[in-house]
């Protein structure tokens, strides 16, 4: 039954990230290069140390016309939106329970375990052991994805 539902689980989430990515990319056509370039490197850099100047560099802006540009195209924050990146690849290793919820903070680039924490509840709407105590029991109910 469990690896049934561990299957079940992986193809869910193979199908929503299928979807995801196509969803990504139809809004990509439409968002201005700079925040394609920044999209980019942001996803390529995500379990590093990343910097507004050098996202900012790597988008070919300077750090001002970055964020303006950044933010309307996102309706986010930078910083906002690379904690939800990081978030995202969090949420897919809590589905592995032979992994810590601290390893997995910090391999994702989250600096302290509580402000893993805290970005996590705030996000999801629950914390990251509520996440998986969710997911284990069939239950997860969070509040965006």
């Amino acid at each position: 039954k469990y690896n049934a539902t561990v299957r079940l689980l992986a193809f869910f989430a193979d199908q929503l990230s299928a979807l995801s990515n196509q969803l990504m990319t139809e809004k990509n056509n439409a968002e201005p290069p700079l925040v394609l370039k920044a999209r980019e490197y942001i996803g390529k850099h995500k379990n590093e140390e990343l910097s507004l100047a050098d996202v900012a560099k790597a988008a070919g802006a300077s750090v001002f016309h970055f964020c303006k540009v950044f933010h309307k195209a996102t309706g986010l924050k930078f910083t906002d939106y690379v904690a939800r990146v990081r978030l995202e690849d969090a949420r897919n290793r809590l589905l592995n329970p032979n992994l810590r919820i601290s390893e997995i903070a910090y391999d994702v680039g989250f600096q302290s375990l509580t402000q893993f924490n805290r970005t996590f509840k705030r996000v999801f709407g629950q914390s990251p052991s509520e996440f998986r105590q969710h997911v284990a029991t069939g239950k997860r109910t969070s509040k965006a994805a």
